[in-house]
């Protein structure tokens, strides 16, 4: 199962599912993407750049790695 955040390009899901990725989105706080235990933040490079400069890349890396996925009666 990959939750992609409803934010993201539908593209990206659409792909997923034509590999054969079961596929749910949803709102998602840490990160773009959940896979598992673990969270994906996707940036571009300037979104990247912006992280560092203001510090908050290591925050989300944070939020990522401790996220903990959802029991199946909380993902709705």
């Amino acid at each position: 199962m990959i939750i992609v955040d409803v934010h993201e390009p539908k593209v990206v899901a659409e792909l997923l599912k034509e590999k054969g990725a079961k596929v749910e989105i949803k709102p998602l706080t840490p990160g773009d993407y959940i896979i598992g235990d673990l969270g994906i933040e996707r940036k571009s490079i300037g979104d990247f750049y912006r992280s560092i400069i203001r510090k908050r890349l290591f925050e989300q890396l944070s939020s990522c790695l401790l996220y903990t996925s959802p029991s199946p009666r909380d993902r709705g």
